[in-house]
């Protein structure tokens, strides 16, 4: 089964937890409006950052807030990790953080799906909605196994795909 990829890629902002909150449940309203049948999301427990139960029924600021670390200097680090319910899940993953090592904010929705090139203005409609929301410098959808053969699952790499939005 095809594997597919959106990122997108900003210089970090410290924002509040309200507002990456806001964010994220628009990020989420996008898909759902896009695949009507994904739009049931929980706390992904692989990773390991399961701090609240996952029963669906958490406001997403609360999981927002419990997987927010707030740094000795100020700053503030989030990583949360979503998954849809359903046959074939959808992954979200919002990596935001003030770091040592992390000079920019990622987001990755990633899910599968045979269909999806002849399903591109769904796919069109999320991209659009993704750089509407988080304003990045650039995002894309691509091919996960060419993404991962090419090296860019790195941050400050550009992913090119076959849906590409890079801000001028």
């Amino acid at each position: 089964m095809a594997s597919w990829l959106l990122r997108a890629q900003w210089s970090h902002r410290d924002e509040s937890v309200e507002h990456r909150a806001l964010r994220v449940g628009r990020t989420l309203t996008a898909v759902a409006v896009a695949f009507p049948d994904v739009h049931n999301w929980t706390q992904d427990e692989r990773w390991g950052y399961h701090v609240l139960e996952a029963d669906g029924s958490t406001p997403l600021q609360e999981m927002v807030e419990a997987t927010t670390k707030v740094l000795a200097n100020g700053t503030s680090t989030t990583r949360l990790h979503l998954q849809s319910t359903g046959e074939l899940p959808w992954l979200f993953d919002l990596s935001m953080g003030g770091t040592m090592t992390t000079v920019s904010d990622q987001l990755t929705l990633h899910w599968s799906d045979e269909d999806a090139l002849e399903e591109s203005e769904r796919f069109a409609q999320v991209l659009r909605a993704v750089v509407t929301i988080w304003e990045p410098q650039w995002a894309s959808i691509a091919d996960t196994e060419l993404a991962a053969a090419a090296g860019v699952f790195r941050r400050g790499i550009p992913m090119m795909g076959w849906l590409t939005y890079v801000r001028g």
